[in-house]
């Protein structure tokens, strides 16, 4: 049961990154 959340944790911390990634690109 941890790990599962921990994965989901980092999960979104990658999507985070990706969408602050394509609004960067958005903006140049």
């Amino acid at each position: 049961r941890r790990w599962a959340s921990s994965s989901c944790f980092s999960w979104m911390k990658r999507l985070h990154s990706h969408t602050q990634l394509v609004r960067l690109q958005q903006v140049n």
